[in-house]
């Protein structure tokens, strides 16, 4: 019935669902800085679950990119090239945040 209307998504529309996963883990990261101060001690699990939340925001965009471009690569424009520029700056932010959590000292 609706298949005269659907379109297959192009390269670009299925980048610009993965940038979902950093920009959510990082935003997720921006509200556990807000309440850090209610947390006093901060709870070990707590930590641990914004860590495991960073790392799935660094590496689903690494896996699911390297899969698309691998699978689509004939779809290739500007439009898919913006957005895996935009997917590499939220999934290097994600990656940056979790290093300084994980080791403070080297960042």
């Amino acid at each position: 019935m609706f298949t005269d209307v659907f379109r297959e998504p192009t390269l670009a529309d299925r980048l610009r669902g993965l940038v979902l996963a950093p920009g959510a883990a990082y935003l997720l990261f921006q509200v556990y800085l807000s309440l850090y101060d209610l947390f006093i001690p901060v709870p070990r699990w707590l930590f641990e679950a914004v860590r495991l939340l960073l790392l799935a925001g660094a590496a689903i965009p690494l896996i699911g990119a390297s899969l698309l471009l691998i699978r689509r690569r004939q779809e290739w424009t500007w439009a898919a090239a913006g957005w895996l520029g935009v997917l590499a700056v939220a999934t290097l932010l994600c990656a940056w945040t979790l290093a300084g959590m994980s080791v403070p000292f080297l960042v």
